[in-house]
């Protein structure tokens, strides 16, 4: 059964992991985040992330070892597809 599940929780009392992940949210919050977002991922799962500002390599950076596979940048918004390296 196909189903999304949003929630308002604290990350790390989230248990996953979780197919699709997606992180609309300050980039300074999406490093401060990154281990449980990786976590959350489910190994063959995709990780989106959006945040403004041009300067995410710090976001990535702190993501890794996923790896991005594409990144949109429209009207100063930057939306990251990252997966889990194999």
């Amino acid at each position: 059964i196909d189903q999304i599940e949003v929630d308002m929780a604290e990350l790390a009392t989230i248990s996953g992991p979780y197919d699709v992940v997606v992180a609309n949210i300050l980039a300074p919050v999406l490093v401060s985040m990154a281990l449980d977002l990786r976590r959350l991922t489910a190994a063959d799962g995709v990780l989106i992330i959006r945040h403004f500002g041009n300067d995410h390599q710090h976001v990535i950076d702190a993501l890794a070892p996923m790896q991005v596979e594409h990144t949109t940048i429209d009207a100063g918004w930057a939306s990251i597809q990252l997966t889990h390296v194999h």
